[in-house]
């Protein structure tokens, strides 16, 4: 069964979503924080170079 994404665009299958259980959203929380610290993030607006290093810590930490 496929579904439009949240944004309403192509249809997304169940099994190419993101699993967001507990050890992931610790893996995303950590990566926030450190762009927190970083001063880079204030809880709510990041740039498109932000997220980046955001993706690419997840990429590392899940050796993708």
């Amino acid at each position: 069964m496929e579904e439009l994404a949240s944004s309403g665009c192509s249809p997304v299958s169940h099994a190419n979503r993101a699993q967001w259980n507990d050890a992931n959203n610790a893996c995303l929380l950590e990566l926030l924080i450190e762009q927190r610290r970083a001063g880079t993030y204030n809880g709510s607006v990041m740039s498109g170079d932000e997220y980046q290093a955001v993706v690419d810590g997840l990429l590392i930490l899940f050796s993708l």
